[in-house]
């Protein structure tokens, strides 16, 4: 898949991370299939997604294994992470989907 998305995408999803490091290894594999082809792989977006977990609002966990459990502050600084590491895009997906969850998440990234 990695080939293919090297000859024709524009943008690649890495899919759910936690934080920046677990980014280093798919994306080595990426430049590589660049390299490959003789495509440079800074010419495809790197695009995240990041599930927020508020286990008050919701006791039991997310059924992916790569989440962030964490406060208003730590979710701005894991989204800032991703863009210091080149990251085009951050995608979040709320758990639970609710009102509260989504206000919580907007007061972090303010």
């Amino acid at each position: 898949m990695l080939a293919i998305t090297a000859r024709w995408a524009d943008l690649w999803n890495c899919g759910y991370l936690r934080e920046p490091k677990d980014l280093q290894e798919p994306r080595s594999a990426l430049e590589q299939a660049c390299t490959d082809i003789g495509r440079d792989p800074r010419s495809i977006g790197v695009t995240v997604e990041v599930v927020v977990w508020y286990p008050d609002l919701k006791p039991s966990p997310p059924s992916i294994d790569a989440y962030l459990d964490a406060s208003i502050a730590d979710v701005r600084e894991a989204v800032m992470s991703f863009e210091a590491a080149g990251v085009s895009e951050v995608m979040i997906q709320l758990s639970p989907y609710t009102d509260e969850a989504f206000e919580r998440l907007t007061r972090s990234l303010l």
